[in-house]
This record gives C-alpha cells, sequence and structure tokens, in this order.
C-alpha cells in the first residue's frame, strides 16, 4: 500500500493520539491540511525504505545544486515525471549510512530478520472510533507477533526523554492494540529500533516497559473516546480554557530571574 492509499484510509492513527489529547483543534487541521515532509522527515521516510527493504518512491538527484544547476534540474525533472520525489545525493548518502548502522547491529538485525511483514497495515474499530495503523515491521516471534517501530533522532542519549516529550509509547501501544484486535491475543510489548542521524550513527533497542505501556494504552483509549465525543458534536475544541487565565512562570525561570535581579541591584552598592 503506498503512502497516499494509506493516508485515504479512514480512521485515526497512531500519530493521531497525541494531537487528539493536545487539541482536537489541531488534529482537524492536520488532517484537512496535509504538509509537504521537512527535510527531517524525508531523511526518515528514505531510512525506513532502506531497512525495511521497500518500494522506493524516491530517486537520488546525485548533481550539485550550486555548479551543476541544469545538469541538477534536468534529473529533478526526470525523477519527478517517473511520479518520484527528488533527494538530494546527500541526503540519500547519509540514509544509506544510517540504514547500513541498523542493519549491523546485532540487536536490531536479530529482529529484522525474523520472519514477519515489514509496513503491515491493519484496521480496526475501537468502540466506534475507526482505527488504523502501519508498523514498520510485524515479525512472528516464539511468544507471538511483535510490534517493532523504527525511529531515527538526534541523539540517544535521554531517548527516554524523546519516548514522553513526542508520545512515541502512545502511538506504538496504538499499533499494539491493532495488532491485538486483528489476531485476537495480546502480543507482547512493542519494541523500538532507535538510530541517530549523526555519525557514528550509533543504534539501540528499547523495549517498552510495562508502565509506559500502560500509559500509552490509557492515552490511547482518552484519544478514541475525545474522537467520538468531538465527532458527534462535530466540534473540534483548541484543547485550551476558556475564559482569561494567568500566567505562571516555570519555577527556573522565575529563579533565573531573580538572580538577574539581584546582582543588577548589587552593582555599584
Amino acid at each position: 500500500m503506498t503512502e497516499a492509499e494509506y493516508r485515504a484510509l479512514p480512521g485515526v492513527s497512531g500519530t493521531a493520539i497525541a494531537d487528539l489529547l493536545r487539541s482536537p483543534a489541531i488534529y482537524a487541521w492536520k488532517r484537512a491540511n496535509p504538509t509537504e515532509a521537512t527535510p527531517s522527515m524525508l531523511l526518515g521516510t528514505l531510512v525506513h525504505a532502506f531497512v525495511l527493504d521497500q518500494p522506493r518512491t524516491f530517486a537520488a538527484n546525485l548533481h550539485d545544486y550550486k555548479t551543476e544547476r541544469a545538469a541538477w534540474e534536468a534529473r529533478r525533472k526526470e525523477i519527478v515525471s517517473l511520479g518520484h520525489t527528488p533527494v538530494p545525493g546527500d541526503v540519500w548518502r547519509e540514509a544509506a549510512a544510517i540504514a547500513e548502522a541498523v542493519t549491523e547491529h546485532p540487536d536490531a538485525a536479530a529482529l529484522l530478520a525474523l520472519p514477519g511483514e515489514s509496513e503491515w497495515v491493519v484496521t480496526w474499530d475501537e468502540n466506534g472510533t475507526p482505527c488504523k495503523g502501519r508498523i514498520d515491521r510485524l515479525a512472528e516471534s516464539a511468544n507471538g507477533p511483535l510490534v517493532i517501530d523504527l525511529k531515527t533522532t538526534r541523539s540517544l542519549d535521554g531517548f527516554d526523554k524523546s519516548i514522553g516529550e513526542y508520545g512515541i509509547h502512545c502511538q506504538t501501544m496504538h499499533y499494539w492494540r491493532g495488532v491485538a484486535a486483528e489476531r485476537g491475543i495480546e502480543p507482547p510489548l512493542p519494541l523500538l529500533i532507535a538510530v541517530e542521524t549523526s555519525a557514528p550513527y550509533r543504534v539501540q533497542v528499547v523495549r517498552l516497559s510495562a508502565a509506559d505501556a500502560a500509559q500509552g494504552n490509557a492515552a490511547c483509549v482518552a484519544a478514541y473516546r475525545v474522537w467520538r465525543d468531538c465527532t458527534d458534536a462535530n466540534s473540534w475544541p483548541s484543547g485550551l480554557p476558556d475564559g482569561v487565565t494567568e500566567s505562571n512562570i516555570p519555577s527556573w525561570a522565575a529563579r533565573a530571574w531573580d538572580a538577574r535581579i539581584d546582582r543588577v541591584g548589587g552593582i555599584g552598592q
């Protein structure tokens, strides 16, 4: 299934969970106004295609834009005419290097070698909320179907913070629920293959903890309810409090300003 075909499917996706809980209005706007991929998103998509050995809708433009402008433009037009997305040569080479780091990592390679299917698409119903998911890799293990999610990140130092900040645990538990609904069993907790986007492209395999999985699961259930309520009311609120609110400067910022005030106050005394 192509990216366009998947996006056309009705239903709440894994990436929508965080938006629905943050602001139904943001979720609705993104659905109505799809945006073009950013350079970092393009890199991540290309890494996925390399690692998961998927059909590529991209092609490299190895010409230099500044010194080979005519050749660059001719190659760009050729790629577009074939229905592909042009990718700068440096991005293509970096994606290939990142993918190689993943496939050469012992733990990641062992997971990817398990029998299964990449970019596995599932649709299901959550008490009236249509849902969909496209799982990077659904592997068949001795303990049951295994949800594997591939993530690119700037740094693996503090990756747990990224899981919480971006709601990765919510997204992967959405996929987990899709597998559970389709198979009629509870799969093992999801696994993340995380790789850095700068050399030496360090790789780490992370399993969601029971506590993080429980919170992600609860977030999914809450998001599905928000979608039903907003759909029934045909109203997608901002998620912000009504009326006039008072500011509440974070304590660390307040302490920093107190220090500046004290320092200036002591000058010339």
